[in-house]
């Protein structure tokens, strides 16, 4: 029989580190949605590229404008205006103007645009200006945003609508991104029953194929194949080994323990022609049966089948692997604890809690209850050597959305 050989959560994060890394690949910003960067994107253009105005007016030199007011404005020549997106080829002088929409392409010789509310116009080619400008009042100069060479987003960025926009806007139209990394979910325990099967007496409907799918897309894993099987070891192996050729992570709950039916080890070991199992064991509660496997220089996960444990535990080993690739603290919360939590010596301990106005309320349950999963908003980690937290602490809740 194996027996457990427990590693800290500090421990289990450097192994994962040190033996599974992220591929790159080349994509448009169309496919770049909720994709991470692998690289900085710089920009070759100018944002923007000439000078733009921000109001709809009047172009003019500040200098003709002094003292102009309601009572005593300043009469300019009209030569033309300006059209979106056209370059007009004439310039402004002394004693003219030209109109320019918002957003239009500031003449040359312009240093000031007024706004149309402080004119008016008072013949087919002359307009009356009825307050003073200041240099550069109501102009973005050229290059203001962004220069060409500046550092747009950095690596690690998840891209967001508004990041896809910035690039659009700065003449990028591809990037190079970690590959989006596929997964197959596997459900093991002669109790599990599929949703569309008559429940009977001492079964149970499968949770975990749920519960981890939607963990796994949360972090933008696709799942591209789901089972749920009997404990026979076999059909397992068999189920395990598909995963592994067509996936890059097969994770596996149920049968990580060492009990009788508990082949998850024995059967990472056996498809391996690397590593095999690189860790048999979580120094946490819960989780404890935890398995780390690398077949094929692919992630191997053997899950508790509790689905409390299964979900916990897959969300803190996603936020250890993915804190490669990018920040995962959007996926936390600070708050107050409302009340004392105990903790299990020598484990770190999970505990799930409910965020109410910003304060952090303990959910009480044993981890094989459903009832924990739905009123929990997340969890809080209690390191192995404390005995507990004290209500009124500071602490983070890890969410689960």
């Amino acid at each position: 029989m194996r027996l457990y050989n427990v590693h800290t959560l500090s421990e289990a994060e450097a192994v994962m580190k040190n033996n599974f890394t992220f591929e790159t690949e080349v994509v448009s910003i169309n496919q770049a949605l909720n994709r991470v960067l692998a690289e900085d994107v710089k920009t070759e253009i100018q944002v923007p590229s000439f000078r733009r105005s921000t109001v709809d007016g009047y172009a003019v030199l500040a200098s003709d404008l002094s003292g102009a007011s309601e009572t005593m404005p300043m009469l300019l020549d009209l030569i033309g205006s300006v059209e979106m997106g056209v370059l007009s080829g004439l310039s402004v002088s002394e004693g003219q103007t030209m109109y320019v929409p918002t957003g239009g392409m500031v003449p040359d010789g312009a240093d000031a645009m007024v706004m149309i509310e402080y004119t008016e116009k008072m013949a087919e080619n002359t307009v009356a200006i009825l307050a003073t400008a200041a240099p550069l009042q109501n102009i973005i100069s050229k290059g203001a945003d962004v220069e060409k060479g500046d550092t747009i987003l950095k690596k690690h960025q998840l891209l967001r609508p508004r990041h896809i926009g910035s690039l659009a806007a700065t003449g990028v139209f591809e990037v190079v991104v970690y590959k989006q990394l596929t997964a197959t979910v596997i459900s093991t325990g002669d109790e599990l029953i599929t949703t569309d099967q008559p429940l009977e007496t001492g079964q149970v409907y499968d949770i975990n194929t749920y519960t981890l799918t939607g963990k796994l897309n949360q972090f933008g894993i696709e799942v591209i194949k789901q089972e749920v099987l009997k404990d026979i070891r076999q059909e397992i192996k068999e189920a395990v080994r598909k995963g592994n050729e067509t996936s890059d992570i097969t994770i596996i709950s149920g049968g990580s323990s060492v009990g009788e039916k508990d082949y998850t080890a024995d059967i990472i070991d056996e498809l391996s022609q690397d590593d095999g199992v690189l860790i048999h064991g979580l120094a946490v509660k819960p989780g404890k049966p935890t398995i780390v496997g690398k077949v094929n220089n692919k992630m191997v996960l053997g899950l508790p089948g509790h689905p409390v444990s299964a979900m916990v535990v897959l969300d803190q080993l996603l936020r250890m692997y993915f804190s490669l690739q990018r920040d995962t603290s959007p996926f936390s919360i600070q708050g107050i604890l409302s009340q004392n939590v105990h903790a299990a010596p020598g484990r770190e301990t999970f505990i799930m809690v409910k965020v109410i106005d910003g304060e952090i309320v303990p959910v009480h349950g044993k981890s094989g209850m459903i009832t924990m999963m739905s009123k929990a908003d997340g969890y809080i980690r209690i390191p192995k050597d404390t005995e507990g937290i004290a209500s009124g602490s500071q602490v983070t809740a890890y969410l689960f959305e």
